[in-house]
């Protein structure tokens, strides 16, 4: 601070005429008795220059104890960089806290507080008609009195394995002690061993020589954090050998027929002497007796090119046992059902016309009474005998199902009408029980006996309670209500046409998703996404024969029913504790989940809930062969974790959860990678459903969210934006895969890809998003901000909700992501199919939008806007700027406002597309606004009901042939009716006519995504190969005979 000049003292002077000795001599004893707390005071201000106000700061301490006056003073700072401290024209007010403050900057604490405080000062000051405002925020804190002494009591040894209990003594200044063992927080520092509870050490069970390792408390008082160590010693224990057992019997399944050419799976379960059991399959040595088909591993490949039906027997043996499976091998052409109708003296039956469900033959019986028909390999449906005036049948029918053999031998009786009649008998409706998973539908069909054969009509009684029937009996779906598990059921009677029976029941559980064990063939990725390494095959089954160290020695994993587990939780036994009880089991479970890094291997079986906890982290340091597991039951209902979740670690698995909130970020201290989160329902609350990010820098790797049902985040119909978004992957992800997964019911979009600046954008790479259903979200469905090597791939996206401040996008992008690929996605019923909004924050050069079929795509009727036709902005199956380079390839875009606009000056490179059926006249099939001399349309089908099709290209408006005329670029592209199976409901497949089939170029963006990626994506959305004939099909489908 500097001195005044004369002119600045006269100044300063006028401006504290006013003040009285009273004051003056407040701020002399605050100087003179007071300097802690007004450090620098110096009496009277002085400053340099001209007094044009700048800024004002507050000074004085940043911490007053309860009870504590202390003054604050302000510093004035003027724009020639001179300072002076002021004393008048001052306006003090506490913006937020408790206490009281004078107009002289005085500020009293209250005279106690429950803990530290934290409490915001504000000033003004005026001079010369110029207002400035000044904060500052100080904390209350509890006053400290006397700071006891600590000792930690306890054993001085350990044995490996074995728990200790250890006590932490306060020793205040007058001799009182206190045992504050449960107050500390309890830690291993400079050796080995674990607290799982305060004060219960465990030593761990590898410890092969005696060994030093220091134990740590720390206790908090008056907001001190105190600290005290003891050392121990941990000793060897000798390990129990492991009891061996003895194998007694062996047994092999599987199934009965195999197809030629077919690869089928054989199991070999093996029976030891402790009368447990083992699947053995991989360990057993396979081999087939006859020397038919190969075996390796219980997966047996069927020659090709049988003929008749050859027996085929299958072994598998370990060390003395064997056991065998018969089975039959046969082929898969043609098989044949034949039979002989017989009268009631057991004598053929000639001329009877016998009616095959298949392609409606007919046979009639030769003199022998014979018939026969051939059907497919698979074949199932119905044979049966004509009735006539001399003769009905028994049975009047047969239904096969899946023939896979040839069927002889089948007799049907012949019933003449001059027989006695018999008294009708009332048919037998039959009663079911069936399961099925939560918002999963089931087939199902009716049956009933009849003595007599009649021919039978059935009928519902009473409907479902928690489900709706549709289809015509017998033949039904039953559809649960959505969210529903538990019990159902519903009646039907059954009808000859005389009598009824008496009502059946079919009882129905709904049951949650069960997570069965995946084997590694099951799983197919969608197409263009790798399939990740780990995290989807990877289950707790894998542990059925394995065995874990509980604290003495290697045993096999614990089963309460479910599969193998290590710790057992369930907080809502009335046995459970967490009192010396790390592991807990199903008679005695823990009653928290484990929060400290569990061993690899370790599988935490969760029951019940509410668990809350604010954020409930679940640690592991797993590896790719042995992860750790956090896992609700497979099937009823799943255990509710009310706090945030957070996986920690690597090589971890989170499933079957119902939450509000789940993260799989990386914090400082706190890494993630190699994780896995499925099975999950995640819903309630605002904000983010799943996060996956870095809030540290570091690299968050390998994470799979998989078959997750993401709903009801945020208020859909806020008047604001609420931007409560399903899953987001934020700064730092990369090689991560959403694959499955169900979101529904967000304010937000359903899933995001946001780096959240240019310079974070090439963190954010690889990211593939694949065959998710996404539906009522609010502004996108999916959607890519700053990214790299993305990939979108047979997602399905409709009804994304339209906003005033956003429109309604099925997927798209913004902010110029890099080698964005939109490929073989079903979108509809929303304002924009694809859309590219900007490309403003990144960097990207090229985004490819392939083999997607994008249908209903209309503006919203509610005043928000988007809809403009004499803009290259206005809504379309596609519209795009942003990136320099667009690759359109092989869409079908159908019955739209428009096909594809493009305001901007980036390319467009259009190839292979199908536009139909433009609904808004004004809009056209395609407009490229500002880059005509850029961009390109080859081998395009364009229709519009025999009308011609509309292109802008610039400024100028043409038809089909005008444009070719003017400009050759709509080179081989065709005005023709593309022939679709059904589009009314939306069936875009190809007829056999279509103009479209061999109409298509080689595009070379197939050539550069496998270049990219090294996956070859030449297929239509439905995985079929293209091309199948001489060229490529126009269009997302590749036509099939």
């Amino acid at each position: 601070m500097t001195f005044l000049n004369r002119k600045m003292l006269r100044s300063a002077q006028r401006k504290m005429k006013f003040a009285s000795s009273i004051w003056l001599q407040v701020v002399s004893s605050v100087c003179l008795i007071g300097m802690a707390m007004t450090p620098g005071c110096t009496g009277i201000p002085s400053v340099i220059g001209d007094q044009i106000l700048k800024e004002i700061t507050i000074t004085g301490p940043n911490t007053i104890e309860e009870g504590g006056t202390n003054y604050f003073g302000v510093v004035a700072t003027y724009e020639d960089g001179s300072t002076m401290q002021v004393f008048t024209d001052l306006t003090w007010s506490i913006a937020e806290g408790p206490g009281t403050i004078s107009d002289i900057g005085f500020y009293s604490a209250p005279e106690t507080v429950a803990e530290e405080t934290p409490v915001t000062l504000e000033v003004s000051l005026t001079q010369d008609g110029i207002t400035r405002k000044a904060n500052k925020s100080i904390t209350i804190a509890k006053k400290i009195g006397h700071l006891p002494t600590l000792k930690i009591d306890g054993p001085d040894t350990v044995e490996a394995g074995n728990e200790a209990t250890f006590t932490l003594i306060a020793t205040s200044k007058d001799g009182e002690t206190t045992d504050v063992t449960a107050q500390a927080i309890w830690s291993v520092y400079g050796g080995p061993g674990t607290f799982g509870q305060p004060g219960i050490f465990t030593a761990p069970s590898n410890i092969t020589e005696e060994t030093l390792t220091t134990l740590m408390a720390n206790y908090t008082v008056n907001g001190t954090t105190l600290k005290f160590s003891k050392v121990i010693t941990l000793t060897v224990k000798p390990v129990d050998p492991i009891p061996s057992k003895t194998l007694t019997a062996l047994i092999v399944e599987g199934p009965d027929v195999i197809g030629e050419g077919e690869t089928v799976t054989f199991t070999a379960t093996a029976t030891y002497d402790d009368e447990t059991t083992a699947d053995v399959t991989n360990e057993a040595t396979w081999m087939v007796l006859e020397n038919v088909g190969i075996i390796e591993a219980g997966e047996y490949q069927a020659p090709a090119g049988v003929t008749t039906d050859t027996p085929v027997t299958i072994e598998a043996s370990i060390n003395d046992k064997k056991a065998n499976y018969k089975a039959t091998l046969t082929s898969t052409g043609v098989k044949k059902i034949s039979g002989q109708i017989y009268d009631a003296s057991d004598k053929v039956v000639p001329g009877i016309v016998v009616k095959c469900s298949y392609n409606n033959l007919t046979y009639t019986t030769d003199a022998s009474g014979y018939y026969s028909f051939r059907v497919p390999y698979g074949w199932s449906g119905t044979i049966t005998p004509t009735p006539t005036s001399q003769y009905t049948f028994k049975p009047q029918n047969r239904t096969y199902e899946n023939v896979k053999l040839n069927t002889p031998s089948q007799r049907y009786d012949a019933v003449t009408p001059d027989q006695p009649p018999k008294q009708n008998q009332t048919p037998v409706a039959t009663q079911a029980s069936l399961t099925t998973a939560m918002d999963t539908s089931i087939n199902l069909t009716l049956s009933a006996t009849d003595p007599d054969g009649d021919t039978l009509t059935y009928a519902v009684v009473t409907q479902p309670a928690n489900g709706t029937l549709t289809g015509t009996a017998p033949n039904l779906i039953y559809i649960p209500n959505n969210g529903y598990t538990g019990s159902d059921s519903f009646s039907f009677k059954a009808s000859d046409g005389t009598t009824d029976s008496l009502p059946a029941i079919i009882s129905i559980q709904v049951e949650s998703v069960p997570l069965p064990p995946i084997d590694d063939d099951e799983f197919v990725p969608p197409i263009g996404i790798p399939a990740p390494e780990f995290g989807i095959t990877q289950t707790h089954h894998m542990y059925a024969t394995a065995k874990y160290d509980f604290g003495n020695g290697p045993e096999a994993y614990r089963n309460a029913g479910d599969g193998p587990y290590t710790h057992y939780v369930d907080n809502t036994s009335s046995n459970a504790t967490d009192s010396n009880n790390p592991f807990g089991t199903k008679d005695r479970p823990r009653r928290t989940i484990p929060t400290d890094y569990l061993k690899a291997g370790s599988v935490v079986e969760i029951h019940g809930g509410p668990y809350s906890a604010g954020i409930l982290a679940m640690c592991g340091n797993g590896t790719k062969t042995a992860p750790v597991i956090f896992r609700g039951p497979s099937t009823g209902k799943k255990p509710i974790l009310s706090g945030g979740v957070r996986l920690r670690g690597s090589y971890i698995i989170g499933e079957n959860f119902d939450m509000s909130s789940a993260g799989l970020t990386w914090s400082t201290g706190a890494p993630i990678s190699n994780a896995a989160l499925r099975f999950c329902n995640i819903h309630g609350g605002g904000g983010l459903g799943l996060n996956v990010a870095s809030f540290s820098g570091d690299p968050v790797k390998n994470i799979v969210v998989y078959k997750n049902k993401v709903y009801d985040k945020g208020n859909i119909n806020s008047t604001t934006d609420e931007d409560a978004t399903g899953i987001a992957v934020n700064a730092g992800v990369s090689y991560c895969w959403i694959l499955d997964n169900e979101i529904y019911n967000t304010s937000g979009s359903g899933i995001q890809i946001l780096a959240g600046s240019r310079s974070q954008m090439s963190t954010v790479h690889h990211i593939y998003v694949g065959r998710n259903h996404v539906y009522r979200t609010r502004q996108a469905g999916i959607w890519s901000k700053e990214s790299v090597d993305s990939v979108f791939s047979q997602n399905t996206v409709h009804d994304v909700i339209n906003t005033s401040w956003s429109p309604s996008k099925g997927m798209g992008f913004q902010y110029g992501p890099e080698r964005l690929w939109i490929i073989f996605n079903h979108i509809y019923d929303c304002t924009f199919g694809v859309a590219a909004m900007s490309s403003s924050g990144g960097t990207g050069q090229e985004a490819f939008i392939v083999g997607n079929v994008i249908h209903d795509i209309h503006h919203a009727n509610d005043g928000t806007g988007f809809f403009a036709p004499n803009s290259g902005w206005s809504n379309a199956g596609i519209m795009l700027v942003g990136v320099p380079k667009h690759y359109i390839v092989n869409n079908t875009i159908y019955n739209v406002d428009a096909g594809i606009n493009s305001p901007g000056p980036n390319a467009l490179y259009m190839e292979n597309n199908i536009i139909a059926n433009v609904t808004e006249a004004n809009c056209q099939h395609v407009y490229i606004e500002n880059s005509p001399n850029n961009s390109w349309m080859k081998n395009g089908l364009f229709y519009q009901n025999g009308q011609d099709v509309r292109i802008r290209w610039g400024s100028t408006k043409y038809t089909l042939g005008s444009f070719q005329s003017a400009t050759g670029k709509a080179t081989n592209c065709l005005n023709a009716d593309p022939k679709f199976v059904n589009p009314a409901a939306d069936d875009f497949h190809l007829q056999s006519s279509s103009p479209a089939i061999n109409k298509g170029l080689t595009s070379q963006v197939f050539d550069r995504f496998q270049s990219i990626h090294g996956i070859d994506i030449r297929k239509d959305l439905e995985s079929t190969k293209r091309p199948l004939g001489g060229a490529w099909d126009i269009g997302a489908y590749e036509f099939k005979q």
